[in-house]
C-alpha cells in the first residue's frame, strides 16, 4: 500500500467511523427539525431537536410544514485554502505525515455551530477519530512489515 492508498484508507474509515457516529446519535437515515419559523411556538426541549417523521408528525403532532430535512454530515480530503485551491496534506521534510480533510455538517446553525463546536460533542468525535486513525496506522504498518 503506497501513501496516497494509505491517506484514502484513513478517510474511508473516518468517514465511516463518522457515518456511525450519525447512525449512532439519530437511529435512521432520514431525520427533521423544526424550521425557524416555528421555533418560537414549541418548548425549549424541543427547538433544536433533530427527530424523525414519525415522533415528529405521530408523537408531537407536528404538521409537515413546520418541518425541515437535516442533511447527513460528511467528510472531504482536504482543506479548502482559497476558491482555486485546496491542501491535501502529505509528507513532511522535516519527518512525519500530514492528512488534511474537512467535515462538513450542514444543517447546524450559526448559534447552534457555537454550541456544537466548543462542546463535548467535538471533543467526542475526535476521540473517536483517534481511535480509529491509531488502528488503521498499526494495521497498515504491520500490513507493509507483511510484505516485506
Amino acid at each position: 500500500m503506497n501513501l496516497g492508498d494509505f491517506f484514502v484508507e484513513v478517510l474511508k474509515t473516518s468517514n465511516k467511523a463518522l457515518q456511525a457516529i450519525i447512525a449512532i446519535k439519530t437511529k435512521e437515515s432520514m431525520k427533521y427539525r423544526l424550521k425557524k419559523e416555528a421555533v418560537p411556538f414549541f418548548k425549549d426541549n424541543l427547538k433544536t431537536s433533530v427527530l424523525d417523521w414519525d415522533t415528529w408528525t405521530k408523537t408531537y403532532n407536528v404538521d409537515e410544514k413546520a418541518l425541515e430535512k437535516v442533511e447527513p454530515a460528511y467528510i472531504t480530503r482536504g482543506h479548502k485554502m482559497d476558491e482555486t485551491g485546496t491542501s491535501l496534506g502529505g509528507w513532511r521534510h522535516d519527518g512525519g505525515g500530514e492528512l488534511e480533510f474537512t467535515i462538513h455538517f450542514p444543517s447546524v446553525k450559526m448559534r447552534e455551530h457555537d454550541m456544537f463546536s466548543k462542546g463535548q460533542v467535538c471533543r467526542e468525535l475526535m476521540d473517536i477519530m483517534q481511535a480509529d486513525v491509531n488502528r488503521f496506522y498499526e494495521k497498515f504498518m504491520n500490513d507493509e512489515q507483511d510484505q516485506q
